[in-house]
């Protein structure tokens, strides 16, 4: 006697039209954001804030600027990034900003496509990919987020043959390479986001000697700034991330404190924290994508690239849904997106059908539109 699970699976054909539409719905959702974008974003704005920051301090003046917390965007807003930033910028200033600009997004653009074809989209795929605001947003402005995906893209998963839309997974903690490369890239990713600093928290927990060795390079470059850059700057910096993360900052993201009390939210940023204790060496990627977003105390668009690899891992129709949300280029639309894919990749554990590789028919991975790759 066939069983109940069996007696409400859809036909594959069903299965294919269902994505398609739902495919079709997360298009119509991307294109008017994509489009709104590329109009009105400023081109290389994440560049332009710290080299004014480095024009300002070369003359004398104050990089970090609380009165730039009342702009509510472009080149003026806030600069956020640490003084060893300030020298190794000041070269730069001089020259043509269109080749700065063209340099850098060009850099922008590869490390997105470093990680997209380490995550095992296929090619074909990339321009819908790029043309999400996840992608696109920091690729018009510059944003050092694509940088940190690159860079986690390189620590968690691997290149090789695999199946399409299916990252795989590598293990950072594992010997087979260098311990110093693999806390240096995860070092680097907390010094451009100290909110984002998970990755390495996993590392300092499986393979502390790594992470405090990547660590110590970092902090050994910021010794030998010290004699231009001073400690007053340092103290500055802080200051300036202690304004950044007031939640009533408009220009600061979608933080939790909207929502929740500061007390509650504190809570669920160091609860992010501590569960890395209990990540799985297996798939750890995902795992720790996920509590980077979940745990950042304010989010943009681009901040939910981390979760791209459990987007990938979930049900293709769950994830096609949460590409629709995003699509949207709203806030309920960024939350209602990162908690489909957490709650579905978390869910996973227990019941595998929430996930695209346990799905009836083998699990071979399936375009978004249901084809099984390779097809």
């Amino acid at each position: 006697m066939e069983t109940s699970s069996a007696r409400v699976r859809l036909h594959p054909q069903s299965v294919r039209l269902l994505r398609a539409g739902l495919l079709m719905v997360a298009v119509a959702t991307t294109m008017p954001s994509a489009v709104l974008l590329l109009q009105h974003h400023p081109i290389a704005v994440d560049l332009e804030i710290p080299l004014r920051a480095a024009q300002r301090w070369l003359r004398g003046e104050p990089p970090y600027l609380a009165s730039a917390f009342e702009v509510t965007g472009g080149p003026e807003l806030p600069f956020l990034y640490p003084p060893v930033v300030l020298p190794i910028l000041a070269p730069l200033v001089d020259l043509p900003r269109w080749l700065l600009s063209a340099a850098w997004l060009s850099i922008c653009v590869g490390c997105a496509l470093y990680a997209l074809a380490r995550f095992r989209v296929p090619a074909a795929w990339w321009p819908l990919f790029l043309l999400s605001p996840p992608f696109l947003e920091p690729l018009l402005g510059g944003n050092v987020q694509l940088v940190m995906l690159a860079l986690f893209a390189w620590l968690f998963f691997r290149g090789g043959p695999g199946p399409a839309f299916s990252p795989l997974p590598r293990d950072p903690t594992a010997t087979e390479r260098p311990g110093w490369a693999i806390g240096l890239g995860a070092s680097l990713i907390a010094a451009f986001k100290v909110s984002q600093a998970h990755a390495w928290g996993y590392l300092l927990i499986r393979r502390p000697r790594a992470a405090l060795v990547g660590a110590g390079l970092l902090v050994a470059v910021a010794v030998a700034t010290l004699p231009v850059t001073g400690i007053g700057l340092w103290l500055d910096w802080l200051g300036q991330l202690r304004r950044a993360a007031d939640p009533a900052w408009l220009a600061g993201g979608i933080s939790v404190g909207r929502y929740l009390p500061a007390v509650v939210a504190l809570a669920v940023s160091l609860g992010s924290a501590l569960a890395l204790a209990l990540v799985p060496r297996r798939r750890a990627g995902e795992w720790i994508g996920i509590l980077t977003v979940l745990g950042a105390p304010s989010l943009h668009v681009f901040g939910v690239l981390p979760m791209l690899p459990a987007f990938l891992r979930v049900r293709r129709e769950l994830a096609l849904v949460a590409a629709a949300f995003v699509g949207t280029l709203t806030e309920p639309g960024l939350w209602l997106a990162v908690a489909l894919v957490a709650v579905s990749y978390v869910g996973g554990t227990r019941w595998p059908h929430l996930l695209e590789a346990a799905e009836p028919g083998g699990g071979a991975a399936r375009s978004p539109g249901g084809r099984p790759s390779g097809s």
